[in-house]
């Protein structure tokens, strides 16, 4: 019955016209009672009689922004488990109590910020006081609810990963702020989530959850003296200084950087261009809502539309930079067509203040829009908690946007907007989007399984800005390299390759020995078979498709998933002739990062970034034979350092191969492989490669 009360008191407050009969200020509704506690915490209290409903929301800043580099996704899995449990309740029973008073209780990490909140019935204010501080100040984070939860995360990532419009998303913000926390999927990637624990989550609410950063806003039935006199009691003792690093600075795109995310059976390409913005913060964040607006926002009526039909934009604004998104559907082959007319589009608008009958149609679009959102009880305090975060004098923008003509949106927009400096993502068939694109500029070309964002490798490494000196010496050794093997032009020839072997796998006791035979052929079949004691493991890779062959006869077919897809296609790619071709990429950037001794060997260290990841290859400086090469590789358990080291090269048809490959894992001595035959261009059959049930379909891609 309680529940049902306040469902229906929540109907009444978000369908109740509030602006219907009042002022244009009283419309905007009431101005909050702000108040600070000694200890930091900033408190706004906005009271509403009308309904017997109170709106609790905290925000703490311990979003993305604060994550560690190696730690993408750990503020929304510590927000996904605040209500798991905590020192006086278990989750259980919160939830149970959450119930019986008839309230909502969650938490959400964005990428500046996390929010904590709920609504609740007027006279149980107290008691959803304690409730949301116990979630904030006392969670115990359960080690089976991390587990549980973090299992739960990859599989949103990899069922994200099936999403157009979720690749297109990850993709265009890694591609707009690389190096940045703002490029990194909130809620993680396939390489960081394995690899949180209990531990990094405790850390992490200890360092940001404190009260000197932290804001509350209430919002209802309440009286703002009481309200203060139960904040107090609850928070007062909360102690502590937020360790937030400092605010990092966004580097400027200053060309156009282009990735095509390679779905080959997609009729329809998704079509996105991204273009970095100042932070909330700034003057110009009036202008660039109105020139958006003209731009795209409204699709029926904006310059997009009219050029692309469908097409829209939108600014999502964060405390350090904002993004302007255009998006649209279109033919793959059309793909680059729209590209272009969103960057003429863009280039107009920057030229040339918009006019007065699109700016007074702008205004009144976004003035309407903003008076609705006061319709709901949390706007209000939701509103106060964002412009105090962003450090804004007001939460009512209303005056900027009534306040802005053509001499400001004009050169608002010609500050920040323009056809250069822009990041493109389509998701689509490379094979049909490609050529148009590359008449636009550098393409790249990822799978769908590929990381958007660059991921800290574990080993450490230097990863500072390069100097054009390093990027350019770092050329060089790989140049030298590729010529040191047999020169590009043998390396690209290579069609198919064969490789056979004894391997060791070493143990803490004992040591166990096989065979392996390794087939690849291009592009992407890969048939991998191991030995041990009469036991076979066979693994193939076809494309998109990847399957097991088990049983004693090896008649046993088990059909594998994304993420054993994505493994087996990073070890079709791991072998020394494909880390080379790699490297030698010019879409690749390439770092000579100096010298390191590695296993009595002194070695140039190259650190490489393509396609979304990253490797350290270790060169001879007097030979210029591939030494290593060193990279995280993924697996559902978790991320590990893997590093190859080779020795005795060998030459096999003019290609210089090394025969002897010890492979470590995580610093530990792991495997010796010992090659006793290699061959190129052999002619390896199709057949090979062959599903047992026939050739089937790579995965079915949703919108």
């Amino acid at each position: 019955m309680r529940r049902a009360v306040l469902g229906v008191a929540l109907t009444v407050a978000l369908a109740l016209p509030v602006f219907s009969s009042l002022g244009a200020a009283e419309a905007l509704g009431p101005e909050p009672a702000v108040r600070t506690l000694p200890n930091g915490l900033r408190v706004a209290v906005f009271r509403d009689p009308r309904l017997p409903v109170v709106q609790i929301q905290m925000l703490l800043p311990a979003g993305t922004l604060q994550e560690p580099a190696t730690g993408a996704g750990l503020a929304a899995l510590t927000a996904s488990l605040l209500t798991r449990g905590t020192t006086s309740r278990t989750g259980t029973a919160l939830a149970e109590e959450v119930e019986r008073i008839g309230g909502t209780l969650n938490a959400n990490a964005t990428r500046d910020y996390t929010t904590v909140g709920g609504a609740f019935l007027a006279r149980d204010f107290e008691h959803a006081l304690d409730l949301l501080g116990d979630v904030v100040l006392n969670p115990v984070f359960p080690l089976e609810d991390v587990e549980r939860r973090r299992a739960e995360a990859v599989s949103q990532v990899i069922q994200s990963r099936q999403s157009v419009g979720g690749l297109a998303e990850d993709h265009l913000w890694a591609l707009a702020f690389p190096g940045h926390p703002y490029g990194r999927p909130v809620h993680g990637t396939l390489a960081s989530l394995p690899d949180l624990r209990r531990a990094h989550v405790q850390q992490f609410h200890r360092e940001t959850y404190r009260p000197d950063h932290a804001l509350l806003a209430i919002a209802g039935d309440v009286d703002p003296e009481k309200a203060f006199d139960a904040v107090e009691a609850q928070f007062g003792s909360w102690a502590g200084t937020a360790r937030l690093p400092a605010r990092a600075p966004v580097a400027p795109n200053t060309g156009v950087r282009i990735r095509i995310v390679d779905v080959p059976g997609l009729p329809v390409a998704e079509v996105r261009v991204g273009h970095q913005g100042p932070g909330r913060g700034d003057a110009d964040y009036a202008g660039l809502q109105l020139a958006s607006q003209v731009l795209g926002g409204s699709a029926a009526s904006s310059r997009l539309h009219a050029s692309v039909r469908g097409a829209q934009s939108g600014w999502t604004w964060q405390r350090e930079a904002s993004l302007l998104t255009l998006s649209a559907l279109a033919r793959p082959e059309s793909a680059a067509v729209v590209v272009e007319r969103f960057r003429a589009e863009l280039a107009r608008l920057a030229a040339a203040a918009p006019a007065d009958s699109e700016l007074v149609s702008a205004r009144r679009i976004l003035s309407n829009g903003y008076r609705l959102q006061f319709d709901q009880l949390a706007s209000a305090p939701a509103q106060w908690l964002a412009s105090a975060y962003h450090g804004l004098a007001s939460a009512r923008p209303q005056s900027q946007l009534d306040a802005i003509d053509r001499a400001e949106a004009g050169p608002a927009a010609g500050r920040w907007l323009g056809p250069a400096g822009i990041a493109v993502v389509v998701v689509g068939p490379a094979s049909r989007v490609r050529d148009g694109l590359e008449t636009i500029g550098v393409v790249e070309i990822v799978e769908p399984s590929a990381e958007p964002a660059v991921v800290a490798l574990l080993p450490t490494t230097d990863t500072s800005t390069p100097t054009p000196e390093q990027e350019a010496a770092g050329r060089r050794a790989i140049e030298q390299a590729v010529t040191a093997h047999g020169g590009a032009t043998r390396l690209r020839g290579i069609v198919d390759s064969t490789v056979e072997g004894d391997m060791t796998l070493h143990g803490p006791k004992v040591d166990v020995r096989g065979t392996v035979k390794q087939v690849r052929r291009e592009p992407y079949q890969f048939y991998s078979q191991v030995e041990f004691d009469q036991k076979r493991t066979t693994q193939v890779l076809n494309g998109a498709r990847a399957w097991s062959l088990a049983g004693a006869r090896g008649d046993s077919v088990i059909d594998e998933d994304s993420l054993a897809v994505g493994a087996l296609r990073a070890g079709f790619r791991s072998d020394p002739h494909h880390v080379l071709l790699m490297a030698a990429d010019p879409a690749a950037r390439v770092v000579l990062r100096g010298r390191e001794a590695i296993s009595g060997r002194t070695l140039d260290v190259v650190e490489v970034t393509a396609a979304g990841d990253r490797h350290v290859v270790l060169l001879d400086p007097e030979s210029h034979r591939l030494a290593g090469v060193e990279q995280n590789e993924r697996a559902l358990l978790g991320t590990t350092s893997v590093r190859r080291l080779y020795s005795d090269y060998r030459t096999t048809e003019s290609i210089v191969w090394p025969h002897v490959e010890e492979r470590l894992i995580n610093g530990e001595k792991a495997m010796t492989l010992v090659t006793r035959k290699v061959d190129f261009n052999s002619k390896v059959k199709e057949t090979l490669f062959r599903h047992p049930d026939g050739e089937g379909t790579g995965p079915a891609w949703r919108r």
